[in-house]
């Protein structure tokens, strides 16, 4: 389906620009040029800890890099749920080679990227699309939308708000989007001609 005639089909996109819907792909690429993997991996780890109390009270995220991070990551979850049926970043692996061929091409792709997936099956790594489908098991496109609007609130908060977030649901979202960034990495990685990491 066009991403155009998704919007038609009822899907909401409330961070992306109508360039972006028609080409998610440019969302990758400008989340991906902000900073690299592991970069966008420690701050997605540091607004998770923002959420949740600790002992000494300080949270480590400064409100204006928690709005700019929250906008980046919205925009990749909308793009996400774009893409989720796509198959881009697929390698194309017979099914009796998958064990060995896979596992082969991707050391040989790992030593020539900046940071490299560590919490993806092999199934994963060799379909990134696969990770954008179960990341929406779950939660809808729109309640990514209200959760990530509430972890924002919440870290920006001095307080810690813990009646509008279960520690589970927390864990939950900071498991599948630490997933998702990696899925996007390698889509951008294998789409963007002549990288360079």
């Amino acid at each position: 389906m066009e991403a155009l005639e998704t919007i038609k089909a009822g899907a909401i996109f409330k961070n992306l620009e109508v360039h972006e819907i028609a080409d998610p792909k440019l969302v990758i690429a400008d989340f991906f040029n902000t900073a690299w993997l592991p970069s966008h991996l420690r701050y997605l780890k540091a607004w998770r800890d923002d959420l949740l109390p600790i002992e000494n009270g300080k949270k480590q995220s400064s409100p204006s890099d928690l709005i700019y991070n929250h906008e980046l990551t919205i925009k990749l979850v909308e793009a996400a749920w774009l893409l989720k049926d796509s198959g881009l970043g697929k390698v194309e692996i017979k099914k009796e080679d998958l064990e060995t061929v896979a596992k082969w091409h991707l050391a040989n792709e790992r030593k020539k990227s900046r940071g490299y997936p560590a919490n993806l099956t092999l199934k994963e790594m060799v379909a990134p699309c696969r990770v954008l489908r179960k990341t929406f098991d779950r939660f809808s496109l729109k309640e990514y939308n209200d959760i990530l609007k509430i972890w924002l609130y919440d870290a920006v908060s001095d307080s810690y708000l813990e009646e509008s977030l279960e520690k589970t649901e927390v864990i939950y979202v900071y498991d599948n989007l630490i997933r998702l960034f990696e899925a996007m990495w390698l889509i951008h990685f294998r789409t963007t001609p002549n990288m360079i990491c």
